[in-house]
C-alpha cells in the first residue's frame, strides 16, 4: 500500500466527483463534460492547486489550495484551503494531515504568508484534524454568505 500525494491530473477527474459526492452529496451530478472542462480550468489556472492523495495511483482524498494575490503583508499572496476530503474506508488513517502539510508546503513555497480553511461548525473530526496540521481555530474568525437565490 503506497499513499503518495501529488497535483491532480485529468485522468484523476471521476475518482474526484466520487470524493466530492462524499463531501456534498446534495449536490446534483455534472454532466460529464462539463466536469471535464471544469477540472480544466482548475488544473490550467496558476493560481490554484488541486492536490491528491493516491493509493496505488487511486486519489482517495483530495483538497484545493487556492493562492490570493493581495497588498497587504508586502503584497504577498494568501492561500485558501477549501473541499478537503478523504474516501470513508481511508480515514483515520493519518493520509489527510499528510495531505494537508503537503499542500502547505506548496502554499509556503509560493510565498504565501498565511493559509485559512472554512469548515462547517458540526464538523468536529475534520476540526480535530486541522488542529493537528498547525491551523488555530481561536485566531480569526470566518463569516459566509450566500449568493442568494435566483442571483
Amino acid at each position: 500500500m503506497t499513499i503518495t500525494h501529488r497535483l491532480a491530473q485529468l485522468s484523476d477527474l471521476a475518482s474526484l466527483l466520487a470524493l466530492y459526492q462524499e463531501l456534498r452529496p446534495q449536490d446534483q451530478p455534472m454532466r460529464p463534460d462539463t466536469a471535464l472542462r471544469a477540472l480544466q480550468r482548475l488544473l490550467d489556472n496558476p493560481a490554484i492547486r488541486l492536490v491528491v492523495s493516491t493509493l496505488d495511483e487511486r486519489p482517495i482524498a483530495t483538497c484545493m489550495l487556492a493562492m490570493v494575490p493581495g497588498l497587504v503583508h508586502q503584497a504577498q499572496p494568501f492561500g485558501i484551503i477549501e473541499h478537503v476530503i478523504t474516501a470513508p474506508a481511508h480515514r483515520g488513517q493519518g493520509i489527510a494531515l499528510a495531505m494537508l502539510e503537503y499542500t502547505l508546503q506548496l502554499a509556503w513555497r509560493k510565498g504565501c504568508y498565511k493559509v485559512m480553511l472554512l469548515s462547517g461548525q458540526q464538523r468536529t473530526g475534520a476540526h480535530q484534524l486541522y488542529l493537528r496540521a498547525g491551523f488555530d481555530g481561536d485566531r480569526e474568525r470566518g463569516f459566509v454568505i450566500r449568493r442568494p437565490e435566483g442571483r
